[in-house]
């Protein structure tokens, strides 16, 4: 299995585990990290299950890779997205996202 499918599995059962989250994952092959976006931040600083699952996800992953392996919560503006090459939500993520509509003139 490859660093990104593993990544990728471990972020399926995560929103299994944690339906209230949305993921979102890219590679960077210069600094050899897999950057994991992951909203609600609150959810990501508050939840206990969460950061032990954290936790036990990058202590697996760095004994299996030599790659990296850095969760953020998606407030947090050090890194952006870029370039998503994996997203997934669980079946109760909220959007906080504002939807705008418009009307054409008749």
């Amino acid at each position: 299995m490859t660093s990104q499918e593993y990544v990728e599995n471990k972020l399926s059962e995560a929103v299994k585990l944690f339906p209230q989250i949305h993921c979102r994952q890219e590679h960077d092959i210069h600094s050899e990290i897999h950057f994991i976006e992951v909203t609600p931040a609150s959810y990501f600083k508050k939840d206990i299950s969460f950061k032990e699952w954290r936790k036990k996800t990058f202590f697996e992953f760095i004994s299996l890779y030599p790659e990296g392996l850095c969760f953020f919560p998606k407030e947090r503006r050090k890194h952006i997205i870029e370039n998503c090459e994996f997203e997934i939500q669980g079946s109760l993520y909220k959007s906080r996202k504002k939807v705008t509509t418009q009307l054409a003139n008749l």
